[in-house]
């Protein structure tokens, strides 16, 4: 056997080799650690880089301060192609208040568009849901009828609903327009699995009385709007899924 001498002893060529591979991979350890601590580094500096952008993000193409100084309590806009839904909507603590009352809060049995109470902004829930009463007259979301009829239909730069927040501007595509008696089936916000957001989405998808060819996935966050149709014991509901942001 050859004997390799040293400062600290005699080795054999064998026990060399295997201490200068021991040596390689703790090297190769050593940086490989250090590349993910730089790189976990980099990667929470970047997150608390997009959390403060987040937080200081502001919407360009609505004026949210002016709006809150006459209605605190305003928390989006709403326009819908092909109607004329082109205004604020409000969040009250319950879904009663601005049924009777107006965007200045004065007694009003026209009411307001208004988001369901138990919704998140400017971070939306999963099912964002909105309300508005429907008149013979052009107000609140009497126009939303519109969406019934086979010129607003063939339009298809109609599907496509503008929803601003504080924030950012959202996109939203039609995915589900139908009638239905008076339900709550529908009016789910968040859901504990996706299994049963799917069920949800399946069912939204069957009722349509036109398939938008825009089926929404798990991963998707949807709008719906609710309405009266014929009377009070009807619903309107339109339902879009997200598709973008500016």
């Amino acid at each position: 056997m050859l004997l390799i001498g040293g400062g600290y002893g005699i080795k054999s060529i064998f026990e060399q080799r295997q201490d200068i591979e021991d040596s390689r991979i703790r090297q190769e350890e050593l940086l490989t650690n250090q590349q993910k601590n730089a790189q976990g580094i980099s990667e929470s500096l970047q997150k608390e880089e997009e959390k403060k952008k987040e937080e200081n993000k502001v919407n360009i193409h609505r004026d949210f301060t002016k709006l809150k100084q006459r209605n605190n309590e305003v928390v989006a806009w709403l326009y819908v192609p092909g109607t004329d839904i082109d205004l604020p909507i409000v969040k009250a603590k319950d879904n009663s208040y601005y049924l009777t009352h107006d965007f200045d809060k004065k007694t009003n049995t026209m009411g307001w568009a208004f988001a369901d109470y138990q919704n998140t902004f400017p971070v939306l829930s999963t099912n964002t849901i909105m309300y508005g009463h429907t008149y013979k007259m052009t107000t609140i979301f009497s126009k939303l009828k519109n969406v019934l009829t086979d010129a607003w239909q063939k339009d298809e730069d109609n599907y496509i609903i503008t929803f601003d927040t504080e924030k950012e501007r959202l996109k939203f595509r039609v995915f589900s327009i139908y009638t239905t008696k008076e339900t709550n089936d529908y009016l789910q916000i968040d859901f504990s699995t996706k299994e049963k957001y799917q069920d949800y989405l399946n069912k939204s998808i069957k009722k349509s009385i036109k398939d938008f060819k825009s089926n929404p996935t798990t991963d998707d966050k949807i709008i719906t709007l609710s309405t009266c149709y014929i009377d009070s014991h009807q619903r309107l509901v339109v339902q879009a899924k997200l598709i973008g942001s500016e």
